[in-house]
């Protein structure tokens, strides 16, 4: 709604030159100008008399002061309050109505000039930094080639007052038509996120479905090809060596890519459970040892692992999940070094904890990748051409076991010279009876 400001219209008077006021703009904005808004130019030449002057002012209250001038150039402005202070106050009405207002402008301070582009704001911010007596004083407006007008206080303030209710109005309008667009964007929003929900519980179910589907087929490919290669179905010529070695290698790598599947599914859905049950650290890394190492060594890396001789000889935990997430980690180490070491060190930090560190000197993880690895399906290399198989689940779903455990992982790499993987996890000693 616009905001209009009305000010009386004057006349021109025979005593000094009296201007009409500037008519109001229609619309007052943050870019309004206190040129534009109502000022009146009553001005006198120093050699009038004060009775001329107090005459206008009385029969004119709108006037808020007078323009004193000699040679047509600006001396000074006395104000209406002032004038009449000082005409009342320290001459008397009667002696000094005779008198040229000259011998008043000696009396009144320096006025507030402001060119007519100031701002509404940066004007009342400019007149209410005078000292508390000119605070109410007009605003002599510098109209630059056409002279100066002035600007009453009152009007200034009132022009902001209405300004800030438009602004108001304006911000009202915008907040109404935010909280539309903010309703209708959230309801998009649960919409989507309700069919994201249900497209993942859908393909978790299907992951679920057709990882049991494929273990029976899978185990029994398995089975056959070892039986075959034992000859319990007769002898095998040497040339069928190698293929039956290939389909049993394909196999246990399917067989492996299913489980994880498996096991993220059952993450995904809150059905994977732990088995917590005392076990022997050594006794798991003497069985790790040789799987690895044969990997390690079949690459020409050097493969350690160094258990604390502090460390229990037995723990609680869940032992199967623990060696999972252990050889999915040097596995990985394995797959992405082609010169160096890989290190493993299992050791206590502190008295409730204890850390599973993997070392290698590979190809580094880049840092911009580095945030992203657990989730599903990353991997550092996701291009179709990558030198490296695997599907992106085994940091994933060591991440979610870890998690599930009430531990953390946390990685150090750099690009080129290797990285480290360090698993914490609550130590939960045996209670000896």
């Amino acid at each position: 709604m616009a905001v209009k400001l009305v000010t009386e219209q004057t006349k021109t008077l025979t005593s000094g030159r009296f201007s009409d006021s500037l008519a109001p703009p229609s619309i007052l904005t943050k870019d309004t100008t206190i040129g534009e808004l109502p000022a009146h130019r009553y001005q006198v030449g120093v050699n009038t008399v004060v009775a001329q002057v107090e005459k206008t002012l009385r029969l004119y209250p709108i006037l808020p002061g007078v323009i004193v001038t000699q040679h047509d150039r600006m001396v000074n402005v006395i104000s209406r309050r002032r004038f009449f202070e000082i005409l009342g106050t320290r001459y008397g009405v009667a002696v000094f109505l005779k008198r040229p207002i000259e011998i008043m402008i000696r009396h009144v301070e320096e006025p507030l000039i402001l060119p007519g582009t100031c701002l509404i704001d940066e004007a009342v911010h400019e007149a209410l930094q005078r000292e508390t007596i000119l605070a109410y004083e007009p605003i002599l407006v510098d109209f630059q080639t056409h002279g100066f007008q002035l600007l009453d206080i009152y009007t200034l303030l009132l022009a902001q007052s209405q300004l800030f209710a438009t602004l108001q109005q304006e911000l009202q309008t915008i907040n109404v038509d935010l909280e539309d667009r903010v309703a209708r964007r959230t309801e998009e929003l649960t919409r989507v996120k309700n069919e994201a929900i249900r497209a993942n519980q859908f393909k978790t179910e299907l992951m679920a479905k057709v990882n049991h589907e494929l273990r029976t087929p899978l185990g029994a490919i398995m089975g056959y090809t070892q039986l075959l290669q034992m000859g319990a179905y007769g002898p095998t010529a040497p040339e069928q060596t190698d293929p039956l070695e290939l389909i049993l290698s394909s196999t246990n790598s399917l067989s492996t890519l299913v489980n994880s599947l498996l096991d993220q599914a059952q993450l995904e859905k809150g059905n994977l459970t732990l088995e917590n049950r005392p076990f022997s650290v050594r006794e798991m890394a003497i069985e790790v040892d040789p799987k690895v190492r044969i990997l390690a060594e079949k690459t020409g890396l050097t493969f350690k692992i160094l258990i604390e001789p502090s460390f229990p000889e037995e723990i609680v935990g869940d032992r199967m999940r623990i060696e999972q997430i252990w050889t999915n980690l040097l596995s990985n180490a394995i797959k992405f070094t082609e010169q160096g070491y890989i290190h493993t060190h299992i050791r206590l930090q502190g008295t409730r904890q204890w850390l599973i560190e993997v070392a290698d000197t590979g190809i580094g993880i880049p840092e911009e990748v580095q945030a992203s690895i657990f989730d599903t399906f990353v991997q550092v290399d996701g291009s179709a051409t990558r030198n490296h198989s695997g599907a992106g689940l085994g940091l994933s779903i060591a991440a979610s076991i870890i998690e599930l455990m009430g531990g953390t992982i946390d990685l150090e790499s750099t690009l080129g010279q290797g990285t480290t993987f360090t698993v914490i996890l609550p130590l939960n000693r045996v209670d000896k009876e």
